[in-house]
């Protein structure tokens, strides 16, 4: 099996709805993305998949998040807090909607803080 990873940062707001219903105040985060995809056979170039490639594809994904003031405006977190475990799963699944075919997608690791992270993997 190959694998490889391609690192992003980015900049987003969320604030965590806490037991018995009181809220973080609104904050932001400078994240930090790693994206890990695999396969067991390399295509025609060598490759598992260009890392430019992936790169843009992972960057378009956590556009979104940036973009507004936080993204529990997001529809996806409309129901459910944007934790950064909740965030890595929806980075996963975004992604791998945009992953070719050929590409086995592995995992999503976020930092929220230098010293924190969350990690998602089917």
């Amino acid at each position: 099996m190959y694998d490889i990873s391609v690192v992003l940062t980015f900049q987003a707001g969320h604030y965590l709805v806490l037991p018995g219903g009181k809220s973080e105040q609104p904050h932001k985060h400078n994240w930090r993305v790693r994206a890990t995809a695999g396969s067991k056979e390399l295509d025609d170039f060598g490759l598992v998949m260009d890392f430019e490639l992936f790169r843009r594809v992972l960057a378009d994904v956590v556009a979104p998040l940036s973009q507004l003031n936080n993204v529990n405006e997001m529809d996806d977190f409309s129901e459910k807090n944007p934790s950064t475990e909740n965030l890595a799963r929806y980075i996963y699944e975004h992604l791998l909607e945009k992953m070719p075919k050929q590409v086995d997608f592995t995992e999503i690791t976020l930092w929220e803080t230098p010293d924190c992270w969350a990690r998602y993997r089917p």
